[in-house]
């Protein structure tokens, strides 16, 4: 079925050109003429962000820290 209908999953974090890219496929779609069905993901969260929070604390508490993670934080924070 996957080689008669194949599946193309474009993901990432929120920013970092996901719209871009799948806005790619479908030009280079429309050009071969190839219909396509589409699924918007980007408001598909685990957490909400007082969660993520929540998150963070419990992995610090237990003495575990991801700098980048702290920055994204950082950024993300309106």
């Amino acid at each position: 079925m996957f080689a008669k209908h194949p599946i193309i999953a474009v993901t990432d974090s929120s920013g970092v050109s996901t719209t871009t890219t799948s806005d790619a496929f479908r030009k280079m779609f429309n050009i071969m003429n190839i219909n396509s069905a589409w699924i918007e993901g980007d408001s598909f969260h685990r957490f909400t962000r007082l969660e993520v929070d929540s998150e963070i604390q419990k992995a610090r508490d237990q003495g575990h820290y991801s700098a980048i993670l702290a920055l994204t934080q950082m950024i993300l924070r309106p």
